[in-house]
């Protein structure tokens, strides 16, 4: 029930986090598929990196990882994520590792949210030039 309720929320987080990522790279869009794979590839290192320094209880490695992710996650202006983040790295800095792997797993999940969005505002720079493309030839 909770799932079904998310769904559209999740969507629409999608729909306007995307817009948002759209217009910061309107510009420059071939930087936007370049930093999405940097993004796509660091934050999966990162959440391992977290998981490892979470089962050795290295506090100052949480804090310091969940820091570079909430800058990452906040880039694409995932604003819950970054609220995530910022509360996995104050709990680390404090030195208090309890309740920390939900947090991680929190984090983990926000992954796919921001890939959604990611790869709809790349799709974004390719079908209005598609659209175009399918006015003029008519």
């Amino acid at each position: 029930m909770d799932d079904d309720r998310s769904t559209p929320a999740r969507l629409a987080d999608i729909e306007l986090t995307s817009a948002k990522i759209f217009n910061d790279f309107q510009d420059y869009p071939e930087a936007l598929s370049l930093v999405a794979a940097i993004f796509r590839d660091n934050y999966c290192y990162d959440v391992r990196s977290l998981q490892s320094a979470l089962t050795i209880g290295d506090s100052a490695r949480i804090a310091f990882l969940a820091h570079k992710m909430r800058g990452s996650i906040l880039c694409f202006h995932q604003d819950g994520a970054a609220l995530i983040a910022g509360a996995l790295e104050e709990k680390a800095r404090r030195n208090d590792l309890e309740g920390i792997d939900r947090l991680i797993e929190s984090l983990a999940h926000v992954y796919d949210l921001v890939c959604s969005s990611l790869e709809r505002a790349e799709r974004m720079f390719v079908e209005p030039e598609t659209d175009l493309d399918s006015q003029t030839a008519g």
